[in-house]
Order: C-alpha cells, then structure tokens, then sequence
C-alpha cells in the first residue's frame, strides 16, 4: 500500500499504485511504467534489472521523476 514504511511491488501492488494515482490525480500512466504516489517521508524499494540480449556492451537511461529535484537519472551499464 502507498504510504508503507518498506515493501517490494509486486504486480498487484504495482497495479494499486497504478490505480491511486489515476484517481488521486486524474491522469493515466504509461503501461510500462511502474507508478507510485507516495506520503512524505515513505519509502519503497522497486527492484530493475538491464541484461542487453547480445554481447555488445551497453547503456541505458533510467528516469525517476520526483516532487524535490523533478527528475533523477540512473544510467545502467550490461552486457549480454
């Protein structure tokens, strides 16, 4: 549930927060996207994996957007 101390999302979870913030804020997050709203001093850990399906080395760009700093970026690094 949105405002829990600790937790890992599991598909219903994620689905939940998904929900809350359609109807908290009226809009529809991209089914790709993992969607949470949660309270001031909340946390949740989301668990992301990067495996490139060849052997070629390669990047990509995680986006987290926020209410503090607006966006934060992770750049993941894998190879096949």
């Amino acid at each position: 549930p949105v405002g829990q101390k600790s937790g890992s999302p599991s598909a219903t979870n994620v689905a939940q927060h998904r929900k809350t913030v359609e109807n908290s804020l009226g809009v529809i997050p991209h089914k790709q996207t993992i969607t949470a709203l949660l309270q001031p001093g909340s946390k949740i850990k989301i668990k992301i994996g990067f495996q490139p399906k060849d052997d070629l080395a390669r990047s990509s760009l995680i986006v987290i957007r926020n209410n503090l700093t607006i966006i934060d970026a992770l750049v993941v690094q894998g190879q096949g």
